[in-house]
């Protein structure tokens, strides 16, 4: 059985990611998934950190989103927790288990893994593993994690794509998981539901109007 670690990149800036993550959360819990909140940004006044949640403050570092995942796997890893698999997601992607157990991760290679969702847009000059949800084998966190912190890359770019060309330069491969995509376009500040169809395993949410929170 493979296992996996899974960071969800959050914020408390806007209180809907906060109402996402609880959601999250229950999920999480109910299939018993190790996993860990990434928040930085402003903490609201008399905020209590939950025992799965790690505060990063803002530093320098562009982009911050690259800096506390890095620091985050280095941290796992140092800790001796060893998944086959580490999976990054943002605020407002939701993992479907059911189907990520099912259909996602039996056709993961167990080495050279980098998947997720491949798009080419903003001011990327190739293809890129978007940050909605990023799937990472063992072998290359480890890789990751000794990316020295001034290549050229990582200020040049936004967090996942810096990621996506510093990996492909060392020749991995990226695992095109869209079919497993769906994108919905109906949360309100006042409707906290999620739907799980039940062939996709990443679920992205915007508002209404198609911005991204």
């Amino acid at each position: 059985v493979m296992s996996f670690y899974v960071f969800i990149i959050t914020s408390r800036d806007n209180p809907l990611y906060g109402e996402f993550d609880k959601m999250r959360r229950r999920l999480l819990e109910q299939h018993n998934i190790p996993h860990r909140f990434l928040i930085n940004g402003t903490l609201p006044e008399g905020y209590q950190l939950a025992s799965d949640e790690e505060y990063f403050q803002d530093a320098s570092f562009t982009p911050g989103m690259f800096w506390k995942f890095y620091l985050a796997c280095k941290n796992l890893l140092s800790s001796g927790s060893c998944p086959d698999y580490i999976i990054r997601v943002n605020s407002s992607t939701f993992l479907n288990f059911d189907v990520l157990k099912s259909a996602v991760i039996p056709r993961l290679p167990k080495e050279r893994c980098l998947g997720g969702p491949f798009f080419q847009e903003r001011t990327a000059p190739y293809p890129f593993v978007s940050g909605t949800v990023m799937l990472f084998s063992r072998d290359v966190v480890l890789d990751f994690i000794n990316i020295p912190l001034d290549h050229p890359f990582i200020t040049a770019h936004e967090d996942d794509v810096a990621i996506s060309y510093i990996l492909f330069q060392k020749g991995y491969q990226v695992l095109n998981l869209n079919e497993f995509l769906i994108v919905y376009s109906a949360v309100t500040s006042r409707d906290y539901r999620i739907y799980l169809p039940d062939h996709a395993a990443f679920i992205r949410v915007k508002n209404m109007e198609g911005d991204r929170f």
